[in-house]
């Protein structure tokens, strides 16, 4: 028959466990986490480049066909 600290002490090792388990289970999520915003950042940053810029780009592009074209 256990005594009373041998069975407090099995649950403080099992919710040490417990708890390392999520601590590990949170730092992947945050990993996971900061992935998805970088992704986000480069998309957004591509989606919204200045419209100057754009412009320019497309007038090259234009330019460059015509050229061919001739």
């Amino acid at each position: 028959m256990e005594t009373v600290n041998e069975k407090l002490l099995t649950l403080l090792f099992d919710k040490e466990a417990q708890i390392k388990e999520l601590s590990d289970y949170i730092v992947q999520l945050q990993q996971k986490l900061q992935a998805v915003q970088d992704e986000y950042a480069k998309l957004y940053q591509l989606h919204y480049a200045p419209k100057k810029a754009r412009k320019v780009m497309q007038r090259q592009r234009i330019g460059y066909k015509q050229k061919v074209r001739s």
